[in-house]
């Protein structure tokens, strides 16, 4: 069985949780919504300012599985 290290998430993680919330979210909800509220959501719920802001903000708890 594989070892599975999960980490607090830090600014130093932003882009790669950018881009495993962008891949995610696209793989999940492609086939159901168009293009332009693909563009929409993605460009809003996964900019670089609003991650650093939810990583900042000490109410929310964001983790990562360690690569």
């Amino acid at each position: 069985m594989e070892n599975v290290e999960i980490r607090k998430v830090t600014l130093a993680h932003v882009e790669q949780l950018q881009q495993i919330g962008r891949q995610t979210f696209i793989e999940t909800f492609r086939e159901i919504n168009t293009e332009e509220n693909m563009t929409k959501y993605l460009d809003e719920s996964f900019n670089i300012s609003r991650l650093i802001g939810e990583i900042q903000n000490f109410t929310l708890r964001s983790l990562m599985r360690r690569l």
